[in-house]
């Protein structure tokens, strides 16, 4: 099953004249008024916010907002639609989760969002965790997240990690895996390396590079550590890390998956009534 993000109301559309300040953009609407309208994007946006662009945005409900508008799609040069509103992508990846469209993180009981983690004090994208009644199957699995939070999301208080360890061990019948999957979404098309290819960052990502040392500790410690991204544009094939970007997150990346965190995306179809995860696309890697 494919789910569908339909927009709660018709977007309306218009043309872009420019984006500044990181997170506002000016456009001319069909009837010929100029907005300043929120751009929910913290990426450079590179090859997507082109002047001159026809562009669809959405209006919030909430009166309270200073700028009610958030544009949500652009159109390229060439024809093909963008999803920028980089906030969708969770709720996507979250839903299409739910309705078995991610093949690879199938068979899990309960998705969180937003859960303390790590290290580095990182909030995890979707926590999936499932029940396990065979132990031979998840044999690395404990009850405990690594910093010491429930399955819940609460921390645990009063307990060592010895006690943790014992309580794991009496309820060897009810332990729980755990899979942290971090999402990021993909915009950046660049047709210099053939057509149709993708690319994360489209800017230098620290926060990127963070989220991928996470996760490979997430690894060591016994869980399913993955990484998903979610491509927000049509005219994508497959995804590679941008190197010539930021040469930090592609080795990072590449350590993290010798170390064994998954990487897997997945295409998003888009129009201006729905968005709707698709199917899987390749991620490669080629020789930095």
């Amino acid at each position: 099953m494919i789910y569908t993000q339909i927009f709660s109301e018709p977007l309306a559309k218009g043309v872009l004249l420019k984006r500044y300040k990181r997170f506002l953009a000016d456009v001319r609407t069909t009837g010929g008024r100029v907005l300043t309208i929120h751009c929910a994007n913290t990426g450079s946006m590179k090859n997507c916010a082109d002047s001159g662009s026809n562009i669809w945005f959405s209006l919030s409900s909430n009166k309270k907002r200073k700028y009610p508008h958030t544009w949500e799609l652009v159109e390229n040069t060439r024809g093909d639609l963008i999803g920028v509103n980089t906030g969708l992508a969770n709720r996507l990846v979250k839903e299409a989760l739910e309705n078995g469209t991610v093949r690879e993180l199938a068979g899990f009981d309960e998705i969180q969002t937003e859960v303390g983690y790590g290290e580095e004090r990182s909030r995890i994208d979707l926590l999936l965790s499932k029940r396990c009644t065979n132990r031979t199957q998840d044999s690395s699995i404990s009850v405990q997240h690594p910093d010491g939070r429930t399955p819940e999301g609460r921390i645990s208080e009063g307990r060592t990690p010895e006690r943790r360890t014992a309580a794991a061990a009496a309820n060897r019948d009810a332990d729980i895996a755990l899979c942290y999957v971090e999402v990021k979404s993909v915009t950046l098309l660049d047709t210099s390396a053939g057509d149709g290819v993708g690319y994360f960052p489209d800017a230098v990502s620290l926060r990127g590079s963070k989220h991928l040392r996470e996760l490979i500790n997430i690894h060591k410690q016994g869980h399913r550590a993955v990484l998903c991204y979610c491509v927000q544009h049509t005219g994508i094939r497959e995804v590679r890390p941008a190197d010539h970007i930021d040469k930090i997150y592609g080795e990072t990346l590449r350590q993290a998956i010798a170390t064994g965190v998954e990487v897997i995306a997945y295409a998003a179809s888009i129009s201006p009534e729905e968005i709707s995860i698709k199917h899987a696309l390749p991620v490669v890697l080629p020789n930095p």
